[in-house]
Order: C-alpha cells, then sequence, then structure tokens
C-alpha cells in the first residue's frame, strides 16, 4: 500500500468516527417525540448513543 493510499484511507476512517461521535452524541440530547419519530425507544438511543466512537 502506498503512503498516499493509506493517509486517504486513514482520512476516511478519521472522517467517519467524527461523523459517529457526532450523531451520538445528538442522539443522547433527543427528547421522546423526537425518538418516537424516528421509531426508536429512549433505552435504544442510549445502547447506541454510549458506544464509542470507533465501534461500528
Amino acid at each position: 500500500m502506498k503512503v498516499r493510499d493509506f493517509l486517504c484511507h486513514l482520512t476516511d476512517h478519521l472522517g467517519c468516527w467524527q461523523h459517529r461521535l457526532r450523531t451520538r452524541k445528538q442522539l443522547l440530547n433527543l427528547d421522546i417525540h423526537e425518538l418516537q419519530d424516528l421509531g426508536i425507544s429512549k433505552q435504544q438511543a442510549i445502547v447506541e448513543g454510549s458506544k464509542p466512537f470507533w465501534k461500528h
């Protein structure tokens, strides 16, 4: 693997991890009505929102 390819791959992962971190924090801040609109329970939101950013 070339250094350039490695850096592109790493950049993709960092962007994905940053997105997961941000959206999981947002999920934890939704109220019960917003969660109902998404079709998930508060408990499901807590489980998903509490995952570390590197876990899919």
